[in-house]
C-alpha cells in the first residue's frame, strides 16, 4: 500500500499539494477483451463510481456487471453526528443502490464488514472475494488497486489478486485516493503505472448520474466539513484510470 504524500492537508479527502499532475498520461487505450461476466469489488459505496464509473457502464451496456461492496461506509465521518442522517450506513447502501442503477450494473452484496478495519479483517475479506468468484463465475474481476493508498482498498485489492490468481481469472484494478493523494514520484517506486483507458460519451453521462447519487460524499454536509470526495480530488479522475504492472 501506497502512504499518502506527507504533505496532504488532514482531514483526508483534500488534494495532495504533490498529487499526480492532471492529464499527464499517455494517449488513452481500447478497453481489452473480455469472456464472461464481470463482477466489481468495492470497500466501500462509491469506489465504483469514483474509481471505475465510466468502466462500469461501458462495460455494463456490453453484458452482465454485478457489484459488490465489503462495507456500508459507516465510518466515512467518524464519530460526527451528521445532520439529517441517523443511519449512516443505510444512507450509503441507498446512495449505492442508486449509482448502480444509473451505471446500468446490478447490484451485488453488501458484506457488511467494518469500515475502516479491512486491512486487520484479511481472512474475511478473502472468504467474501472466493464467495463472489464461486457464485459469480466472472471472467473479469474490476477492484480497487492493490497499492491506493486507503488501507481498505489496499486490502480488497490485495484480496482479490490472490483470489484471482489462484482461480485463473482475470483482474483489472482501479485507482481511488491514489491520483489525488500520492505524486509521481511515489507511484514510479511501485513498479506501477496508470493507464488511460477509452470509454465513450455515454460512459460519462452515467459515470456523473451515479456521481449524483452519493450527495453524502460529494457535498458538504455541516459548515466547514467539506466534501469526503471534493471537486478537487474528482478532477483527478477526468479520464478512465487502471493500474498496470510494468513489463519485467
Amino acid at each position: 500500500m501506497l502512504t499518502p504524500h506527507p504533505d496532504l492537508p488532514r482531514p483526508p479527502g483534500r488534494l495532495s499539494p504533490g498529487a499526480l499532475p492532471l492529464g499527464d498520461l499517455p494517449a488513452a487505450r481500447r478497453v481489452p477483451e473480455q469472456r464472461g461476466p464481470v463482477a466489481v469489488l468495492g470497500a466501500h459505496p462509491d469506489d465504483e463510481t469514483v474509481g471505475a464509473g465510466r468502466l462500469v457502464a461501458h462495460l455494463a451496456d456490453r453484458g452482465p456487471v454485478v457489484v459488490h461492496v465489503a462495507t456500508a461506509g459507516e465510518g466515512c465521518f467518524g464519530d460526527r453526528e451528521v445532520p439529517g442522517i441517523d443511519d449512516v450506513g443505510a444512507t450509503r447502501r441507498a446512495e449505492w443502490e442508486a449509482a448502480l442503477t444509473a451505471l446500468g450494473a446490478r447490484r451485488g452484496r453488501c458484506a457488511g464488514l467494518p469500515d475502516g478495519d479491512l486491512a486487520r479483517q484479511a481472512d474475511a475479506v478473502t472468504a467474501w472475494v472466493e464467495d463472489v468468484v464461486a457464485s459469480e463465475g466472472p471472467g473479469v474481476l474490476l477492484v480497487p488497486w492493490r497499492l491506493d493508498p486507503h488501507p481498505d482498498h489496499a486490502a480488497v485489492g490485495e484480496a482479490a489478486a490472490a483470489v484471482a490468481a489462484l482461480r485463473g481469472v482475470t483482474v483489472w484494478e482501479y485507482p481511488v485516493w491514489a491520483p489525488a493523494w500520492c505524486s509521481p514520484e511515489q507511484l514510479a517506486q511501485t513498479g506501477w503505472r496508470l493507464q488511460s483507458w477509452t470509454t465513450d460519451s455515454a460512459a460519462d453521462t452515467a459515470r456523473q448520474a451515479a456521481l449524483r447519487c452519493y450527495p453524502s460524499q460529494t457535498g458538504e454536509l455541516a459548515p466547514g466539513w467539506g466534501a469526503v470526495v471534493p471537486p478537487e480530488a474528482l478532477a483527478h479522475h477526468g479520464r478512465q484510470l487502471v493500474c498496470v504492472q510494468e513489463a519485467l
